[in-house]
């Protein structure tokens, strides 16, 4: 192999570690409004949020934006607004019994995602 040829194919190594890992490992882009549980930012403030966020990352292992974001927007059709979606998905949470007790509170799943997402997002 010549020079040439061994600098192509190092700089096309670089490339193709570079590229997928900055697509996996980038900030993910989404409203910050989907960080705040509204029913409990009425009662509690951002620091508790951000409290309950924790503990409910530590109980779930959920832990990366990206799967919070994925899992709380799971099943939205894009016509829909986004207030009105996760109102919806929480009453169905709470409905089939899709909660978790966190310090003593019972909050839908959709819910803790969203105090979750507020403890590690960028609001």
């Amino acid at each position: 192999m010549n020079r040439r040829g061994f600098v192509l194919l190092g700089a096309g190594t670089v490339a193709a570690v570079a590229f997928p890992s900055y697509y996996f490992f980038r900030r993910i882009e989404y409203d910050p409004s989907l960080s705040i549980p509204k029913s409990l930012a009425m009662i509690w403030e951002k620091e508790e949020i951000k409290s309950i966020g924790k503990k409910y990352i530590i109980k779930s292992d959920e832990d990366s934006e990206r799967s919070l974001v994925k899992s709380i927007m799971s099943g939205h059709d894009g016509e829909q607004s986004y207030d009105k979606f996760i109102e919806q998905k929480v009453k169905q949470d709470f409905q089939s019994g899709n909660t978790i007790t966190v310090d003593g509170w019972v909050l839908s799943v959709t819910e803790a995602r969203q105090c979750a997402l507020h403890s590690i997002g960028k609001s």
